[in-house]
């Protein structure tokens, strides 16, 4: 039985329509005649088996025009009512079409049509047959009731079904969105700190290798330092980028005990920006050893940047860098007073775009731009509660 429900189910819904109405048409045509006739009932011949088929094959089409079959179906019923013949096997036709609206109909809709085709038949019955008023009703709104509400039931189930597998469907695409969503947010935060870790350490190799090319022969002491600053920073680069690139790891390989960087390094990066020839003056306020490592490792990031910018596109010039770690924020501030000549040189706008990326996603504020007075000034909030 199971083989044949499956078998049945993969046909077409027209083939398998088509099979239902000849199977209806042959049961009503072997049927009908065997019906025991009641007093006062005809005896069914040729011309009630031709009605009892014509109103099963026409249900071929009962899921394209499910209206217009119960219509149809309904009819050779009522003619064949009316010649007096006994009703059984020939009503199952008509009722098959009667369920089919209330699955596919609205609820007001079929209850309209149900109850049109019960008293139709009821009325024909009344008026041709010899049954009494009470039975004849009774017959008629039991097959159709059964009918409709059966109808109904399937209805609600395959809507049931339906929002079920809208549902799991709809939490597939979620998820496929939101892994989505987490790599490419991954892919960015890699890029990121990327950029942040590696720009200040190319930048200032970039100023010490120009150094040193200009004073090579003249000023080879002068020479000799810039090198050594470019191997300090091309040692710090590594470390960096060995640090970041640790995150791909797979997770059998051990953690990385490289500390995460922070404020407490500030100093290392600030004599890295006086080698690079950039004056820093700094200033702070508060206690930023006590800072939560999410607003630790952003207040680094965007001093870093912000540092990089100065070198690579004011330098030589003078940095204020001021660090406020007082309640309710932490407010940072690095401004430059530009080259000699007042310009600056805009760059391509990827480094204060992740400033600002970092600074919201931790509920703050980051705000970039040239000063009326000249020079360029990043200043950035940083929430302390929400972080921590």
């Amino acid at each position: 039985m199971d083989a044949v429900a499956r078998w049945v189910h993969d046909l077409p819904t027209t083939t398998a329509d088509a099979l239902l109405a000849i199977v209806l048409a042959i049961v009503a045509a072997a049927l009908t005649p065997l019906v025991e006739v009641q007093p006062g009932s005809r005896h069914a011949d040729v011309l009630a088996e031709l009605l009892a088929v014509l109103a099963a094959l026409v249900l071929v089409w009962r899921r394209h025009a499910p209206v217009l079959v119960l219509a149809v179906s309904v009819a050779p019923m009522i003619v064949y009512e009316a010649r007096g013949y006994q009703g059984g096997p020939a009503l199952l036709a008509p009722l098959v079409a009667l369920y089919t609206v209330a699955t596919v109909e609205s609820r007001m809709r079929s209850l309209a049509l149900a109850a049109f085709v019960g008293i139709v038949l009821s009325v024909v019955r009344l008026s041709f047959t010899s049954e009494s008023a009470g039975t004849a009703a009774t017959d008629a709104v039991g097959y159709v009731s059964a009918a409709l509400f059966l109808g109904w039931a399937v209805a609600n189930r395959r809507a049931y079904v339906g929002e079920i597998r809208d549902r799991a469907e709809q939490a597939e695409r979620t998820r496929e969105q939101e892994a989505r969503r987490r790599v490419d947010a991954e892919r960015l935060r890699i890029a990121r700190e990327l950029h942040d870790a590696v720009a200040h350490s190319i930048a200032t190799i970039n100023v010490q290798a120009g150094v040193a090319a200009h004073v090579l022969s003249d000023q080879p002491e002068q020479a000799s330092k810039a090198l050594i600053a470019i191997k300090d920073s091309s040692k710090r680069a590594l470390a960096e980028l060995r640090e970041i690139l640790g995150i791909l790891r797979t997770p059998e390989e051990t953690e990385s005990r490289t500390p995460t960087p922070g404020l407490d390094q500030l100093n290392a990066l600030i004599d890295a920006s006086r080698k690079a020839g950039v004056r820093v003056e700094l200033e702070v306020q508060g206690d930023p050893s006590v800072l939560p490592v999410a607003i630790d490792l952003a207040a680094y990031r965007i001093l870093q940047e912000s540092l990089t910018n100065v070198i690579r596109h004011a330098a030589p010039a003078t940095a204020q860098v001021r660090i406020d770690c007082r309640d309710p924020t932490l407010a940072l501030t690095v401004s430059d007073d530009g080259q000699p000549n007042g310009t600056f040189k805009q760059g391509s706008g990827h480094g204060i775009a992740g400033m600002r990326e970092r600074a919201l996603a931790l509920g703050g504020t980051l705000d970039a731009g040239p000063r009326p007075e000249g020079g360029f000034q990043v200043a950035a909030l940083l929430p302390l509660h929400r972080a921590a």
